[in-house]
């Protein structure tokens, strides 16, 4: 087994490459909004310094969200067309299961979350038991009060993200916060454990989770409501 996974779901793009027993290399280039500019030449560049050949990869992994509209997209099409070329299976990935892995949790709960912009987050719960990542909720889009009343006992992780709500009535503020995204380690075993408990899928079939409408679809839904009948 030889796994070249990439996730472009935040506003960094990440890289990395591994075998089902360690992690050969990764990068992290963190220029914001950039992906489509940076992600091929992250891929070459980490090939070509572990002098691995597209020949030797044996399956693909990405992120499919939830996360950056653009990212996700320019995420799945440049892995699908890595998987196209050399007839791999792919693996999707949930951004937030790759978040939680790589928090610095050695046992309880994690709530990770991704700003989702238009004032809500991107965000699921884990735990982890004895080394061990479990998921114990589904990946959703909320308000942060709504995560914070969830989240009032979990490490919550997440690129700068203050996970709290207050108001006239009260305040809300989820548990104890860290500042901290997405590593190669912790992409390269999340895709392990998707490449050994399946058998992945074609090019054809990976897909973005979005959670929520695009900024393109409610615009042209607004369109469409204001045209007259």
């Amino acid at each position: 087994m030889m796994l070249l996974a990439a996730d472009t779901s935040t506003t960094q793009v990440t890289v990395s490459v591994g075998d089902a027993e360690r992690l050969w290399g990764g990068m992290v280039l963190a220029r914001r909004r950039h992906h489509a500019e940076l992600l091929v030449p992250a891929l070459d560049h980490l090939l070509t310094a572990l002098d691995i050949r597209i020949a030797d990869v044996t399956g693909v992994a990405v992120t499919t969200g939830p996360g950056l509209f653009a990212g996700l997209r320019v995420g799945i099409a440049t892995m699908a067309g890595v998987a196209q070329v050399g007839e791999l299976p792919m693996y999707g990935l949930s951004s937030l299961e790759v978040l939680a892995d790589a928090a610095p949790v050695i046992d309880g709960t994690i709530a990770a979350t991704i700003d989702a912009r238009r004032g809500e987050l991107y965000w699921a719960r884990f735990a982890r038991l004895d080394g061990r990542l479990v998921r114990l909720s589904a990946d959703a889009v909320d308000p942060p009060a709504t995560v914070a009343r969830a989240a009032v006992n979990d490490v919550v992780v997440g690129h700068g993200v203050d996970v709290s709500q207050r108001a006239e009535t009260g305040s809300h503020r989820a548990g104890r916060q860290l500042d901290t995204g997405l590593t190669p380690e912790a992409l390269w075993r999340v895709s392990v454990r998707a490449a050994q408990t399946s058998s992945g899928v074609s090019a054809q079939e990976i897909e973005p989770v979005y959670l929520r409408k695009t900024d393109a679809e409610l615009n042209w839904e607004r369109r469409r409501s204001l045209e007259p009948t």
